[in-house]
């Protein structure tokens, strides 16, 4: 099932509702893990404060963000990272018109990368660019980096992923005489849109000047900001191929409120993209567009929160997979450890303890087994209850003599008191949103 978000050219309905707003501040943080990959092919790059006569004199902020996702080697996502916003502000039409510069700088750029390179270069990169410049946000994407908006709390899409696949790119790719062939253009290049790529012949036209099937122009969106929006995530296919966009917003919300810090929030969305098995590099950049944390969304008077009791938990489909997991696990631990017992509740603080009543291991397999047989279709979800809930909590006796403890909960549990969803993996806590709450059918 296909998840329903706002696009580029959806505008929202709260950007009528509410008045232009340049963010109060600018706090931004970064991260890269190079996952399953044997090098590392992306690159980050981060301008902020950036000084321009005649752009950002409304004294809003001016800042530069930009995320580049290589292959076929880094040297090309390391000259645009270095050299894509010097070539935009560098542009006498950036003051007035900054679509227009940014769409001109990815083309330059690349000209540029084509003349310095070495003989045998083989890399490309694909490349977002997000300028934010007072009241306004600016993003110039080739490829299929993402920009995701949280605007109290629902995903915007700032851009739109530009793959060989879609009807868009194939239908231009084939008017320059390429194809394609299992997501490949010409069966050789897995993204539409990139920087470099030089060595495939006619890949980016010939010597008539005609473009080829593979083009850097960018695609330029303009967004206005207004006061709900709270922050940005950047980042490479690596984290979308693993998270949808409200996936991430909501993700990186949780671990805002926690600490309000974007470059842990940046980390953390990559720890838990290999964690969820991406294949390739991860590259985030979280951009907060306040000093302030998301306000709780249950207390604030613009949106007022239902009655506990009106409340469902549900489970998406990638959380019943984790969750048939932990039980799993859960039960062949508990054949092997005679002193493996179980609690009722999940909330650390509960009395209930390890002595006291636990779920017997006959029918936690119960449980299991009843897991085991459900299928969630897509991005639905599936009302699971409190005292599913509750079983997914364990208590191990560490030394056997009772003398040590130690409480593990299982990825994708949400506490019952605070209804934050939360978790500990490998000792350290993050949050996750696979749990949640909603009213009715919609998250």
């Amino acid at each position: 099932m296909e998840e329903a978000r706002l696009t580029p050219d959806q505008p929202s309905s709260s950007e009528a509702a509410f008045p232009p707003h340049a963010p109060t501040a600018l706090r931004s943080g970064e991260h890269g893990e190079m996952g399953r990959r044997n090098s590392m092919e992306d690159a980050i790059a981060r301008v902020e404060d950036v000084d321009v006569s005649g752009r950002g004199d409304d004294g809003g902020p001016l800042a530069f963000y930009v995320i580049c996702d290589g292959h076929g080697g880094s040297a090309a996502a390391e000259y645009v990272s270095k050299y894509l916003v010097k070539n935009i502000t560098a542009d006498e039409r950036f003051r007035k018109d900054p679509s227009v510069a940014m769409r001109d700088a990815f083309s330059r750029t690349d000209a540029e990368f084509k003349s310095v390179m070495d003989a045998d270069e083989c890399s490309g990169s694909t490349a977002l660019a997000l300028c934010v410049s007072g009241s306004e946000c600016f993003v110039a994407n080739a490829g299929d980096c993402r920009a995701v908006l949280s605007r109290h709390g629902t995903a915007i899409d700032l851009s739109a992923d530009q793959r060989p696949s879609t009807s868009v790119e194939r239908a231009r790719i084939e008017a320059a005489g390429g194809y394609v062939e299992d997501g490949y253009i010409n069966g050789h290049l897995g993204v539409a849109r990139a920087f470099g790529d030089f060595h495939i012949d006619g890949l980016k036209g010939g010597a008539d000047g005609k473009p080829g099937p593979l083009i850097v122009t960018p695609e330029v969106e303009t967004r206005t900001l207004t006061t709900q929006d709270e922050f940005i995530v950047l980042a490479c296919d690596g984290l979308w191929d693993v998270f949808s966009s409200q996936n991430a917003i909501d993700f990186t919300r949780i671990a805002l409120r926690g600490h309000n810090d974007p470059e842990i929030a940046a980390r953390e969305l990559c720890n838990e993209a290999l964690r969820r098995d991406s294949a390739d590099n991860v590259s985030v950049i979280v951009v907060c567009l306040s000093r302030d944390k998301p306000p709780d969304k249950a207390t604030e008077h613009a949106r007022i929160a239902p009655p506990r009791s009106q409340f469902s938990r549900t489970i998406s489909n990638e959380g019943l997979s984790e969750l048939q997991r932990a039980l799993k696990s859960d039960n062949e631990a508990a054949k092997k450890s005679p002193g493996l017992q179980r609690v009722r509740s999940i909330n650390p603080h509960s009395g209930g303890g390890g002595g006291g009543e636990g779920l017997s291991l006959g029918h936690l397999s119960n449980f299991s087994e009843e897991l085991e047989s459900l299928h969630v279709d897509g991005d639905d979800t599936m009302e699971l209850s409190d005292d599913g809930i509750r079983r997914i909590r364990r208590h191990s006796v560490m030394d056997g003599s009772g003398g040590g403890e130690d409480d593990h909960l299982s990825p994708l549990v949400e506490c019952p008191e605070t209804g934050s969803p939360y978790s500990t993996i490998d000792g350290d806590a993050s949050p996750h949103t696979l749990l949640g709450e909603h009213v009715g059918g919609g998250k």
